[in-house]
């Protein structure tokens, strides 16, 4: 009897939970909004509640059925409770509000002293106002936004460029950015969409056609060099990109590109990019590179590339990685940190690991701070007498090797 009891009473609990949730999703999303006040209340509920995928679920509906004469309303309820609403919320709002009154949306935005609801308020203008008027338009409105509201509407912008307008003149159209962080993003958006429609031949013949500047890193072929690079890496063109660089011979405005294939590798597969690096033929590109893929590998995973950093014979190559690993596991594993620190080959390297784990361990309660502090300071005094020995030895056989070299 009990059992059934108990039966009951879940299934009664089990109603009412779905009655309720029916009633909230009626009163909320269910009727036409009647005016500005009824709109007012019923987004103040629903943004009030606290599973978040329900309440997308209401904004969304009640968006829908949102009028010029009830949004006052709405953006009322949205001003008063941003700060625990995620971008999508606010973003179903800005998409409607943008079809009807882009330019007045962002206006009023900037009176909220909030630059995440901005932000997403100019982006959605950005793209209304490219669709109804066209891209003159949108870049006029843009190049009108402060610098710290814009740029996350750059991509908006450049794709209504591609949409709305021509890209007959891709290196004028990049150029006419003054920001050196908007050029460098305009490429990539305009290059990925390149590489996508005509493959990364295409892009390499343009960005060679392209005048090749003073050097700066801001020349429109430094600029367009790095936008390939990245969009050959994300849409899998490896191979190409590495054929491609081996005719560049080393171009000033082409530099770093050995190290964005390795550091992209890293990501994905260290141990395979690792392998790759050791293999390149020219020696100092080789170690540079492997250098960098060992230390993106253990700033990205730690614990993967620890094991693998300990098998190896202790080397300047590793260093990168392996101060990586010390700075890591000061903070989680002390005494695995300094062991790490006593590998460390490079005296510039060593130094610089012991100064950023002694920071931390300062912090700490000084029964635990001070051997960790003494070890550190021993192991450095044991490197400089190392070191001071290995200079003596030096300066002792240059003068034979002389003498050596005179008979």
């Amino acid at each position: 009897m009990t059992g059934i009891r108990s039966w009951l009473w879940a299934v009664a609990l089990l109603v009412g939970v779905v009655v309720g949730w029916a009633a909230a999703m009626y009163v909320n999303a269910g009727p036409p909004l009647r005016d500005a006040e009824d709109a007012y209340v019923r987004y103040r509920n629903a943004l009030d509640g606290t599973d978040s995928l329900l309440r997308s679920e209401i904004l969304v509906k009640l968006t829908k059925k949102l009028t010029p004469e009830t949004l006052p309303g709405a953006t009322r309820a949205f001003e008063e409770d941003l700060w625990p609403l995620g971008n999508s919320d606010i973003r179903i709002l800005m998409s409607y509000w943008a079809k009807h009154h882009p330019r007045e949306m962002v206006a009023e935005v900037a009176k909220w002293s909030n630059l995440r609801v901005e932000q997403i308020a100019v982006t959605e203008a950005v793209s209304e106002i490219a669709a109804a008027e066209g891209y003159p338009a949108a870049r006029e409105f843009y190049d009108s936004m402060p610098l710290h509201a814009r740029q996350s509407g750059l991509v908006n912008l450049v794709l209504a460029h591609v949409d709305h307008g021509e890209l007959s003149d891709l290196a004028g159209f990049i150029t006419g950015f003054a920001d050196h962080q908007e050029r460098d993003r305009v490429g990539q958006v305009a290059v990925e969409r390149m590489i996508d429609n005509s493959g990364p031949e295409v892009v390499q013949k343009w960005v060679e056609g392209l005048p090749d500047g003073k050097g700066n890193s801001s020349d429109i072929k430094a600029v367009a060099f790095r936008a390939a690079q990245r969009s050959h890496m994300a849409n899998g063109y490896r191979e190409a990109f590495q054929v491609w660089l081996e005719t560049l011979e080393d171009q000033r405005w082409a530099r770093g590109g050995w190290r964005s294939i390795g550091i992209t590798w890293a990501k994905t597969d260290p141990l395979a990019a690792i392998e790759w690096a050791r293999g390149l033929a020219d020696e100092d590109r080789s170690r540079d590179v492997s250098m960098e893929i060992i230390r993106v590998f253990a700033v990205r995973d730690a614990d993967a590339a620890l094991p693998w950093i300990l098998e190896q014979e202790p080397s300047k190559d590793l260093d990168r990685g392996t101060s990586r690993l010390v700075l890591h596991y000061s903070t989680r594993k002390p005494d695995l940190a300094l062991d790490l620190m006593e590998r460390l080959v490079s005296r510039e390297t060593f130094d610089n690991a012991r100064r950023s784990a002694e920071l931390y361990w300062r912090r700490l309660p000084e029964r635990r701070s001070e051997p960790l502090l003494a070890r550190a300071k021993e192991l450095s005094q044991t490197r400089l007498a190392r070191d001071r020995e290995a200079a003596k030895a030096k300066s002792v056989m240059q003068p034979a090797t002389a003498a050596d070299g005179a008979g």
